[in-house]
């Protein structure tokens, strides 16, 4: 029995194709054929017919998905029951954006609980479009994602068809952060075209399924000299290249004065350009009550 598989059978059947269900679940077209016939093979029964439209479900197939909507219910119901009501312990998985003011405030809730008998939190840190995928597939309990305003129909789109619960946790405008030695921090006012030669840091997985990335507007690509730019996945490089790249930046949230002393950076708005960001908060529909408790501490302290 490959749970997994029976995930991929029912997403089938909800979405009536091949192709659209591997869309929505981010999935190669081929695993879920190759799903579809082990599970066949393994139970001697035929669950798709092929037509032009899509697939049709076989009469043995639509008893064959009931059954297997049970087991995943079941499995749900095992979790509530058996992981998820241990006494005296805090227990769930969050998938977020690169955020410096996000893993601060979770840092600040660690220490509120850390006389916890147990704690098991995962705490993951991606592009927006892994966030998604997480909470549909990888059973996390919280996302936050990120987008640019331009992008917002296509994010609201992909929730909405998911069945994803999500609310607004914040709306801004990107600042620059920089190296305090980088020539542009010592001018009172910084303008697009100062960015010009500028080596701009970006986290390299916030991408679209075609491609481009979510948080780069097309117009101000063609007017800078983007040209230099470096993708990376680790949040923590970000300041070790800010600081030693004096030449180099990044377009980030707000952080805190604190935070921009530690790690010897600045924060300036950019003349001209009006860059406006969300951040997005995104629930799972069986997420633990530890859970809960820290988004309310997330957003008494955002």
């Amino acid at each position: 029995m490959n749970l997994v598989h029976f995930k991929y059978i029912i997403a089938i059947e909800k979405y009536g194709s091949i192709s659209m269900a591997a869309r929505q679940l981010y999935v190669a077209q081929p695993n879920l054929s190759r799903a579809i016939r082990e599970v066949e093979n393994e139970y001697g029964i035929k669950i798709f017919e092929r037509t032009t439209k899509g697939v049709a479900i076989t009469p043995e197939g639509c008893r064959f998905i009931e059954k297997i909507k049970q087991i995943q219910s079941s499995i749900e119901s095992l979790k509530d029951d058996f992981i998820r009501e241990k006494k005296n312990e805090v227990a769930f998985k969050i998938s977020v954006p690169r955020a410096t003011y996000i893993s601060d405030i979770f840092a600040r809730y660690i220490a509120g609980i850390k006389d916890k008998e147990d704690i098991s939190i995962h705490y993951k840190e991606n592009g927006s479009i892994e966030t998604i995928q997480n909470l549909v597939q990888h059973d996390y309990d919280l996302g936050i994602i990120r987008y640019a305003k331009k992008y917002e129909k296509f994010f609201k789109s992909q929730m909405k068809l998911r069945g994803i619960e999500y609310e607004k946790l914040k709306e801004f405008e990107y600042l620059i952060m920089m190296s305090r030695e980088n020539p542009l921090a010592q001018k009172e006012e910084i303008y697009e075209s100062d960015l010009n030669g500028q080596i701009e840091l970006v986290h390299g997985d916030n991408m679209l399924p075609n491609g481009s990335y979510i948080d780069i507007d097309d117009d101000m690509d063609e007017q800078l000299d983007y040209h230099k730019r470096i993708y990376i996945y680790e949040r923590g490089s970000q300041f070790d290249i800010l600081r030693n790249v004096r030449n180099s930046f990044m377009w980030t949230s707000e952080v805190s004065d604190d935070i921009l002393k530690k790690h010897e950076v600045v924060q300036r708005k950019c003349l001209g350009i009006n860059y406006s960001m969300r951040d997005y908060l995104l629930y799972s529909h069986n997420r633990t009550h530890e859970c809960e408790g820290f988004v309310n501490f997330l957003k008494e302290n955002i």
